[in-house]
């Protein structure tokens, strides 16, 4: 986007404010001439999520937000109103069910209107202390609120600043990952005491700014009160780290969930593909400096010179990412800071998770095969959407298992907003849950490593549920793939 001459001219002014100067302007007089007289107001060109939900809180009574954003010098157009109105209700902000014309703002929309972060970003780090990964989903809401800690390296270092990031990437297939990572090794070298020459040494070689991460260390703490100050943190909790709020730091699923919740989601059913859908009509490609573009790279060379930093050099079967921005690009819509995700974390965490009390009752489970190993008779099918675009088909008995799953979570992220934690019968459904997203039914260390698609499911999910017979136990499923339709 190009700036405008009003801005050029205030630029031209800094030039001669102590003594004469020199303005260079690196653009041609047809380009000036081009220029529009003064910038678009931002309203009219940055995404209204916030600014719709906090007209929401101060608008008047029966006064719409459309009504009262027109009030505005500058008012944002209809068409950018309606689109906030339709993404804040994908994610659960506003609710549909109201008594009149007017949305109306849910808890979990107060909590993101009230939290100083991008309103995805609010929604990842509530889902971080909803699924007790507050530890590593914080890391990541820190370094995502600021500007990206990654310097642009000269051509000639591209190679090593690349080696760099896998160095935290390894090949797990999340730009996410790799953010937190870099900031919890900065955080662990801070906390041996200050020593800014081993912290400029540690991001020289990294490829980081220091600056950048250390403002981040500071947001991280500054959240921290945010959550408190809204209540749901109790005071009482000391440190990011603190065991009741990190039961599931150390699992890759739970905390690839909590990255979802604060995410858009993409498909692709061709395996290993190019170009994802994110929207009924739109489609995109994952930004080239992504960790995972070249984690997805077919290049010989590639896979060779990141061997020692991968645990497993094949493949997986990606499916669904979890992307944080869209960028528009000559080559068009691009995906920046992505994630691979698994078909049965998309389903129970992908687009808007809320349910009440009333469909979760109207949700009948039949009963399943006591053998771990027999597969779920397929004599129907079923479709259930999670957005307006993304729907997941199989089996009828399945989709309902899967959906009452889903219902649950949503329950207990209501719970949460309610009181702060989640009633034990609604808690109940982490530690099955973090078993279902498992992708390695061995259950290997988690210590955020990428599981293998391919060898843990090589032509189905595994579930396990708690026995309806004996809550002791577990139920092994064996069901298909869901297929993303």
């Amino acid at each position: 986007m190009w700036i405008a001459k009003s801005n050029a001219a205030q630029r031209k002014g800094r030039a001669g404010r102590c003594r004469n100067g020199y303005c260079f302007r690196l653009y041609t007089s047809e380009d000036y001439e081009n220029m529009s007289e003064t910038q678009i107001p931002e309203m009219e060109r940055a995404s209204l999520h916030d600014v719709v939900l906090h007209a929401k809180i101060f608008a008047p009574k029966k006064t719409s937000v459309k009504q009262f954003l027109a009030m505005a010098l500058d008012p944002p157009s209809v068409e950018a109103i309606d689109y906030s109105i339709a993404y804040l209700k994908e994610i659960g902000a506003l609710d549909e069910a109201s008594t009149n014309d007017e949305l109306s703002l849910t808890k979990l929309g107060g909590f993101l209107a009230f939290m100083p972060l991008d309103v995805q970003l609010s929604r990842m780090l509530f889902f971080g202390v909803m699924l007790k990964c507050l530890k590593p989903i914080i890391d990541l809401v820190a370094a995502l609120a600021y500007k990206d800690p990654y310097v642009i390296s000269l051509e000639e270092e591209q190679d090593l600043a690349d080696l760099a990031r896998d160095a935290f990437g390894h090949r797990d297939f999340s730009d996410h990952l790799m953010l937190i990572r870099a900031l919890d090794a900065f955080a662990a070298l801070c906390s041996t005491g200050p020593n800014p020459v081993n912290q400029s040494a540690f991001c020289k070689e990294k490829y980081l700014n220091p600056m950048a991460m250390r403002m981040m260390l500071g947001i991280r703490s500054q959240l921290m009160s945010e959550m408190k100050n809204f209540q749901l943190l109790p005071t009482s909790v000391d440190g990011f780290s603190a065991p009741e709020y990190n039961s599931f730091s150390q699992s890759w699923p739970m905390v690839q969930a909590a990255i979802l919740g604060g995410c858009s989601i993409a498909s692709s059913i061709s395996g290993k593909p190019s170009r994802f859908d994110i929207s009924k009509k739109d489609s995109a490609i994952v930004h080239p400096g992504c960790v995972v573009k070249r984690h997805m790279s077919d290049s010989k060379h590639y896979k060779k010179s990141i061997a020692h930093f991968a645990n497993d050099e094949r493949d997986p079967n990606v499916e669904f990412l979890a992307y944080q921005e869209l960028v528009k690009l000559r080559e068009g819509i691009v995906m920046k800071t992505v994630t691979v995700v698994p078909p049965l974390t998309a389903f129970i965490f992908g687009g808007k998770l809320s349910a009440s009390e009333y469909l979760i009752q109207k949700i009948y489970v039949n009963p399943v095969s006591k053998d771990p190993g027999e597969p779920l008779a397929k004599d129907s099918q079923i479709d259930i959407g999670i957005t307006d675009w993304l729907t997941f088909s199989d089996d009828f008995n399945l989709m309902q298992l899967l959906s009452k799953l889903r219902c649950k979570a949503a329950l207990y992220l209501s719970q949460m907003l309610e009181d702060g934690k989640g009633h034990e019968e609604h808690e109940a459904f982490l530690k099955p849950s973090q078993s279902s997203l498992r992708f390695n039914p061995q259950g290997r260390d988690p210590d955020c490593d990428m599981r293998n698609f391919d060898e843990a499911f090589p032509d189905s999910l595994r579930i396990w549920l708690p026995s309806s017979e004996d809550p002791q136990k577990v139920v092994q499923l064996v069901i298909g793939s869901p297929q993303c339709t």
